[in-house]
């Protein structure tokens, strides 16, 4: 089955929901939203947040596809730099998930006031072991716990 997400700040219709009001879905509506919740589980969806503006760096309708459908894991991609809107962010999705979510660090870039920028996560660009191959083991355990400990505090609890 396939969801359709309309525009993302607003209406989705799901698989459960159009099936049981056509009649078409053959066991009960408890069992099915059971059945998808539990599918959801097994779900990790790259949410994206470019563009969007507002106290969220990605689109409400996500938020919604996290809570429908039990979403068991997440990748943000904020499109904003800013730490308090990106906790915001990973509290917002977490609320509206019943099981843990897996929110997942790939990149994140935070700018500080002063217009400074510092990169944290994995990044599909190398990825951390591959830009930080050459420091020493200490130097390189250092900077993974720092990068660990940025993610944590901006609410994130999987790497990629």
């Amino acid at each position: 089955m396939v969801c359709t997400i309309g525009d993302p700040a607003g209406a989705q219709s799901f698989p459960t929901t159009s099936l049981a009001l056509e009649g078409k879905l053959g066991i009960s509506l408890v069992d099915a939203v059971r059945i998808q919740r539990l599918l959801g589980q097994l779900l990790m969806v790259n949410v994206d947040g470019f563009g969007i503006s507002g106290p969220l760096a990605i689109a409400p309708g996500l938020l919604d596809l996290v809570e429908e459908l039990q979403i068991g894991a997440v990748i943000p991609h904020y499109g904003r730099q800013d730490p308090s809107v990106i906790r915001a962010t990973n509290a917002a999705l977490r609320a509206r998930a019943e099981e843990p979510l897996l929110i997942a660090e790939d990149i994140v870039t935070l700018r500080a006031s002063d217009g400074s920028t510092a990169s944290f996560g994995d990044g599909y660009v190398g990825g951390f072991i591959g830009k930080h191959r050459s420091l020493d083991d200490v130097a390189f355990e250092r900077l993974a716990s720092l990068n660990a400990f940025v993610c944590r505090a901006l609410g994130m609890n999987c790497t990629l």
